[in-house]
């Protein structure tokens, strides 16, 4: 076992170059074993944290642990992994020194977001900035704002994600360090990426690549190459995106980062399937299966092995694919809470399919269903968090503002005598009680707000009897041998479903992704009712429906109400109309009762679970009104009479302004 002595009191010179030498070549090696083999990597980190005296160097120490529970994640350790950033979240910094305060909040902040706990990540984030900013520290700034920038992209908050990532840029320009320069383009060309803004992306990664080639530094041009074959990938340019991910290979294997060349070679699979070259994409995915196994990465293993499964079901090679999905499932059991672990059932499912064994199909697509929704639960209560957290963040700005004040305070008290300093001080506590208090106020009466909206929100999902009645009605089909219809509906069931666990991640979604989605709600319906349920829907030729936001489900209460209600108890000319056009910069999205009498809003309601009746008017009109005050949406909500064939027809009218 290698060991480094790195030994020196807190309170000493936290700047020591001896101290930093030795320390930078410790956390050098431990990268190292993390590119090459993770079971090394944990064994080292553990080792040489439990060899130290926590307080002679809490932030070597915490260094370390966040690498070991990184490590111990790789190789399947979940459990382990989370008890070791247990205790990094828990590490207290009492009595430190503010700049080794500032790195041990980072390291705190790292932990918390590895662990999905984003909420935690950005106050432990927020506070190390402050300390950072004051003491004007380059290195501490750039990565804390990098930090947040990928947060808060995680949260699909991209505005404020590039805000700090523009931030990240300006203090690296400021300290003029090729490393730190590199760290804030390169990961703010990532981001871009990620939002699909290409002309952007490329900008910043010319910058990248004039560090690289200045520098000569092979792991900045090994990252360069990996992220421009990305790039290409996305532009569906494939042999320029296999040219680049070639030589970030080679890149990444000349300084032997191995986990880095298995997630390249997956990318070159990746543009082998997009080229219809199967065998090779299969090929692809079994080396980099083998170099996952050789560092000991278990959760990656799983994923090539989906990917091997998924290009033999391409080869019609069924027996080979589902000897991959069942190795992949066993070891990817420490994953179980991933989304990527329900990738088995989809391959599964299109096997079957693809068989004509629809029982079976039938089966897995039950299975899947079951864990979708538990993935949907916990989807939903880190939905809740965030939401909550978009009127706690404010604290940290207000926190800073008074830490400014503070030290503006501090610079002049020497010119003030101290009875007016002390008559300060006493009027800016009282400012700050009171400001606190009446914050305190405003944040508990908006959270629960925004609490009772969302959790009802929750309740907006899909009624587990219309997925009954949606199965049954398809394997009526399939009884009847009615297997085309079994299939075209079928197809149509998943998509839905899988609409549903899509939207239930996100604030906002595409009006075009709206209204498909109640289409392929009705035309489910349609199958159960015939030709008792009928509707139609108009589009403006002149909209781009890609481009209107909305909040998701919004009219589904509606028209769940209109088809199990109404239907059966209405004349046989009854219509629902769904009506979507411009005027001026408004958007109008409306829906036509023409003989169904869903519009009555004293009896509108949808049932859930334990016989719980919620009235869609009230739901709908509260979900607006959060919509439009914490997110400075603005859309309206309005009962109205259009006049079709010479007849009165009651509208429901949502107006958004575009």
């Amino acid at each position: 076992m290698i060991t480094f002595s790195v030994m020196q009191a807190q309170n000493g010179d936290i700047h020591s170059s001896d101290l930093n030498f030795q320390r930078d070549r410790m956390i050098h090696f431990a990268d190292s074993l993390m590119g090459i083999d993770y079971q090394k990597a944990n064994s080292f980190c553990m080792d040489e944290a439990n060899s130290i005296y926590v307080y002679d160097e809490p932030d070597l120490y915490c260094d370390l642990l966040f690498r070991a529970g990184a490590s111990a994640f790789q190789m399947g350790e979940s459990r382990i992994s989370d008890s070791i950033m247990l205790i990094l979240t828990d590490f207290g910094i009492k009595n430190l020194h503010p700049l080794l305060q500032a790195e041990i909040l980072f390291f705190k902040a790292e932990a918390a977001q590895f662990t999905g706990l984003k909420i935690d990540a950005i106050r432990f984030a927020k506070e190390s900035l402050l300390i950072y900013e004051q003491n004007h520290d380059f290195k501490g700034s750039v990565d804390i704002h990098v930090l947040l920038g990928k947060i808060y992209i995680s949260l699909d908050r991209n505005e404020l994600a590039m805000e700090y990532f523009d931030k990240a840029i300006d203090y690296a320009q400021e300290s003029n360090v090729d490393m730190y320069l590199f760290r804030a383009y390169i990961n703010s060309a990532n981001a871009l990426l990620k939002m699909n803004h290409m002309k952007e992306a490329q900008q910043r990664l010319n910058v990248v690549n004039d560090i690289a080639e200045r520098t000569g530094n092979i792991n900045f041009k090994a990252r360069y190459s990996h992220i421009m074959g990305q790039v290409y990938f996305k532009q569906a340019n494939y042999q320029k995106a296999e040219e680049y991910f070639s030589q970030a290979v080679k890149y990444f294997a000349s300084i032997n980062k191995q986990a880095m060349v298995s997630i390249v070679v997956t990318w070159e699979a990746a543009v082998a399937v997009q080229t219809g070259e199967y065998e090779k994409a299969v090929s692809l995915n079994k080396q980099a299966l083998e170099i996952r196994r050789k560092v000991h990465s278990v959760g990656m293993q799983a994923s090539s092995m989906y990917n091997i499964a998924s290009s033999l079901i391409r080869l019609k090679k069924y027996d080979s694919a589902f000897y991959y999905i069942e190795q992949g499932e066993e070891i990817y059991i420490p994953f179980k809470s991933r989304p990527d672990y329900i990738r088995a059932y989809d391959l599964k499912q299109n096997i079957y399919l693809n068989q004509k064994d629809f029982k079976n199909a039938f089966i897995v697509l039950a299975k899947s269903k079951s864990i979708r929704d538990s993935l949907y639960h916990i989807g939903n209560q880190k939905k809740l968090k965030e939401l909550e957290s978009d009127l706690t963040l404010g604290k940290y700005e207000q926190l800073r503002k008074e830490m400014e004040t503070e030290a503006s305070l501090q610079q002049i008290e020497s010119d003030k005598n101290n009875l007016i300093l002390n008559f300060l001080i006493a009027t800016l506590i009282l400012v700050i009680i009171a400001s606190n208090i009446y914050f305190i106020y405003v944040r508990n009466k908006n959270k629960r707000k925004v609490i009772l909206a969302n959790q009802k929100l929750i309740f907006i999902q899909m009624n587990s009897h219309f997925v009954f009645n949606a199965l049954t009605a398809i394997q009526s089909l399939i009884y009847k041998k009615q297997l085309e219809s079994a299939i075209h509906y079928l197809t149509i069931f998943s998509s839905l479903i899988n609409k549903v666990i899509a939207t239930a991640q996100k604030k906002y979604i595409s009006l075009q992704a709206e209204v498909s989605f109640v289409l392929e709600f009705l035309q489910i319906q349609k199958l159960r009712f015939g030709d008792d349920l009928k509707f139609q829907v108009n589009i403006a030729d002149d909209l781009d429906l890609a481009q209107i936001q909305i909040p998701p489900m919004l009219t589904y209460p509606f028209i769940e109400y209109a088809v199990e209600e109404c239907v059966q108890q209405s004349d046989s000319d009854a219509l629902l109309i769904i009506d979507v056009y411009k005027t001026g910069s408004m958007i109008h999205y409306n829906i036509i009762d023409k003989g169904l009498g869903f519009i009555d809003m004293d009896a509108c309601y949808i049932k859930r679970y334990g016989g719980q009746e919620i009235a869609c008017e009230h739901l709908t009109k509260e979900r607006i009104s959060v919509y439009n005050h914490f997110y400075k949406s603005r859309i309206t909500f309005a009962e109205k009479i259009v006049m079709l064939e010479g007849k009165e027809c009651k509208s429901l009218q949502f107006l958004i302004k575009k």
